[in-house]
């Protein structure tokens, strides 16, 4: 599950076996988790939340948005040789 980036004690993730699906990543913080699907930079959805407040998710999904090319870019290269 190879960590993209940190902020704030927020682990930005992807699960190595989701490359088969559309572009997105996962994000976890004290023993709550959400998934964000990521079409481009302006469109950015959330797909799954367990337990994160609305103030968290905000952080997060701002927190991508910012980051986004980081998050194409290792995505890009950790599923490069995955069968889409």
């Amino acid at each position: 599950m190879p960590t993209v980036f940190w902020e704030k004690g927020y682990r930005f993730f992807f699960v190595s076996f989701d490359c088969y699906e559309p572009m997105h990543i996962h994000v976890i913080f004290n023993n709550k988790e959400c998934k964000y699907w990521l079409t481009n930079e302006a469109n950015v959805i959330l797909a799954d939340n367990y337990n994160f407040n609305k103030t968290q998710l905000n952080f997060i999904k701002k927190a991508i948005i910012d980051n986004y090319s980081l998050i194409k870019k290792v995505w890009d290269e950790h599923c490069k040789d995955i069968k889409k």
